[in-house]
């Protein structure tokens, strides 16, 4: 082989070694522009925001401003008002003194009695008085009641229990006297303030009974007493 085919087959390896790498550099760049190209043709992601919340404090509002008073109208001028008219007087009627007429008497007719015979005449005698209440005797009454008393006092008896506690006092008892003096509903209506002395002032009443029938001015029996019992120790 001579030199010179050597010589054009190197350069002609050399020519497609350039054109190899040619072609990888424009491969490449052809690449990258697309590359560059798709990426700005893709959408661009979201940007992320980061909301900010500043808690400012109420800022306390302004007092209101008051606002000038409204001017008045201008007034309208005033009409010429229309003098009122004088009251009148009321006229007063002259009147005449009316003359009374003069009462003429009147005519009563004459009444004639007739005679009805003369069972038919009542005289003030004969004509009853009225009855009048009786007043009640306070004398005999007195006497009832005093009589009462000294019965009850007869058939008092002082409880020994209460004598030797030296237990007094005073006992009120009400009972009722039919027309024949007898006792019934005896009762005590104030105590002493120790049942063994109420219980004696009981049995004094009852015992005490029969009693005189009681007096017509004490009313219409039964009658309704009260007497006052007293158990006192001698000192």
């Amino acid at each position: 082989m001579s030199a010179y085919p050597m010589a054009g087959f190197i350069k002609y390896f050399q020519n497609i070694n350039w054109l190899f790498w040619m072609l990888v550099i424009f491969s490449v760049g052809l690449h990258l522009g697309l590359f560059w190209q798709f990426r700005q043709m893709s959408p661009s992601s979201p940007e992320k925001v980061i909301e900010v919340t500043v808690d400012t404090a109420a800022e306390p509002e302004g007092r209101p401003v008051p606002k000038p008073p409204a001017r008045p109208p201008d007034p309208a001028p005033a009409a010429d008002a229309p003098t009122p008219d004088a009251p009148r007087l009321p006229e007063i009627p002259t009147q005449e003194p009316a003359v009374p007429e003069a009462k003429q008497p009147e005519v009563v007719p004459e009444q004639v009695a007739q005679w009805q015979g003369p069972e038919t005449f009542e005289t003030a005698e004969d004509r009853p008085e009225p009855r009048r209440p009786a007043r009640p005797n306070k004398d005999v009454m007195a006497a009832y009641f005093s009589g009462l008393r000294a019965a009850i006092e007869r058939n008092k008896q002082y409880p020994g229990f209460a004598r030797q506690r030296r237990q007094e006092g005073r006992v009120i008892v009400s009972f009722h006297v039919d027309s024949k003096g007898r006792v019934s509903d005896p009762e005590v209506m104030e105590s002493s303030g120790f049942s063994s002395l109420d219980n004696a002032a009981v049995e004094a009443v009852r015992a005490a009974g029969p009693f005189d029938p009681p007096p017509p001015a004490a009313g219409d029996p039964p009658i309704g007493l009260e007497i006052p019992i007293v158990f006192q120790l001698r000192r």
